[in-house]
């Protein structure tokens, strides 16, 4: 579900410990370093290509899954700036900042062809 797609995103990546601002070069100290990476980008590819061949196991579309690697990008919203939990409340981002969920919870990205599985 897409309740628990982000859920999987604040548990496994965020509250995990990636650091989005060094590896996305959010910061101009980090836009030409050799310490970006494009792992979170290579994580939505799967997801994506997962979408492609089980099509109907996914509430979300693939659209959703564009606008969240747009918004990681764009500094837009707090949610994926920071390189920890950490550094988020050291400088204060959901006080500060917008939420990428609540953003994106107000658009429509319901595949159409999703099956919910109540057997699980």
């Amino acid at each position: 579900t897409l309740k628990g797609f982000t859920v999987l995103i604040e548990k496994e990546w965020l509250a995990a410990g990636h650091a989005f601002s060094t590896r996305c070069g959010h910061a101009d100290k980090h836009a030409e370093s050799s310490t970006r990476s494009p792992v979170f980008l290579q994580f939505l590819d799967l997801v994506s290509q997962l979408c492609y061949r089980f099509p109907t196991r996914f509430e979300f579309d693939e659209a959703f899954l564009v606008r969240l690697w747009r918004h990681v990008h764009s500094c837009r919203f707090g949610t994926f700036l920071g390189d920890s939990d950490k550094a988020r409340l050291a400088q204060r981002v959901k006080a500060r900042t917008r939420s990428l969920w609540a953003h994106l919870s107000h658009q429509k990205h319901r595949n159409a062809m999703y099956q919910e599985d109540t057997s699980v």
